[in-house]
């Protein structure tokens, strides 16, 4: 059985109360919090909401945009970094969802080389707040985010290092259309720690815009199935935003996602 989990930007607009009593309400398993809106609601009274909900937490997120190619402040950023894992930790999380920060053009070896000597400073407090960081890569209009824009690079700089505090989340919305997608799945999840599971209608040209899970062209039946064949043990977290999705409201548009991913 798929272990699901819904991260709060399915519910944007909610605040961490509505989230978190509208999930347990509907037989949600487990939340993914969004560090905004714990900082928004505190972390004391996250972490009473949190017990009172009954919900497991699944994964923190995101936390890392680090300056890559200026090292004069990594350590700064390291510290914050490390100050959100700690309190990831601290409610429960499993997971911290990690971006690297933009490459500035660069080659991709000098950003990936900037980005190993930072997680050797890291790695230390995930092991310390017993969490596992798991790199997300993004579509490769965002830049601003993240210089790893396939789940097949993100794997091989997972087996690069070789470390079990690093894994790999595999964003479906940017890995669908990927060459090697289920080679990478069949032979390499157990490097994934996460699925983030999203969908978009054809025609959509604004990553953000997504529509219930089934509603749109990803074919995540073939994809979901391929994960339930290998060893991939994590969650599949719910990550649904944008226009369709305040259209619908947050209750349709998650009932309409749960149903499709318990089938």
């Amino acid at each position: 059985m798929r272990r699901i989990s819904v991260s709060q930007v399915s519910s944007v607009g909610w605040s961490f109360e509505q989230d978190l009593a509208h999930y347990a309400s509907v037989g949600v398993e487990a939340v993914a919090l969004l560090r905004t809106k714990v900082a928004d609601v505190g972390f004391d009274a996250a972490q009473r909401a949190l017990e009172a909900s009954g919900l497991r937490v699944s994964g923190f997120g995101t936390c890392g945009f680090f300056s890559l190619h200026e090292p004069e402040c990594w350590s700064a950023e390291i510290d914050e970094a490390s100050r959100l894992v700690a309190q990831a930790g601290a409610l429960g999380a499993s997971t911290v969802t990690l971006v690297t920060g933009s490459g500035r053009g660069r080659p991709y070896p000098e950003s990936q080389a900037a980005f190993l000597g930072i997680l050797e400073r890291l790695l230390p407090a995930a092991e310390r707040a017993g969490v596992v960081l798991v790199l997300e890569h993004t579509g490769s209009l965002r830049v601003d985010l993240c210089f790893i824009h396939t789940l097949h690079d993100a794997l091989d700089l997972a087996e690069t290092l070789g470390s079990p505090q690093l894994k790999i989340c595999c964003e479906i919305n940017n890995a669908w259309t990927e060459r090697f997608l289920y080679e990478d799945v069949a032979e390499r999840s157990h490097l994934i720690g996460l699925v983030q599971v999203s969908d978009f209608a054809e025609g959509t040209v604004a990553t953000p815009e997504r529509v219930p899970l089934g509603d749109g062209i990803i074919p995540l039946e073939r994809i979901l199935t391929a994960f339930d064949a290998s060893v991939y043990d994590g969650y599949y977290e719910i990550e649904q935003l944008g226009p369709e999705i305040e259209r619908l409201g947050y209750e349709e548009s998650l009932r309409r996602s749960l149903g499709f991913l318990a089938k």
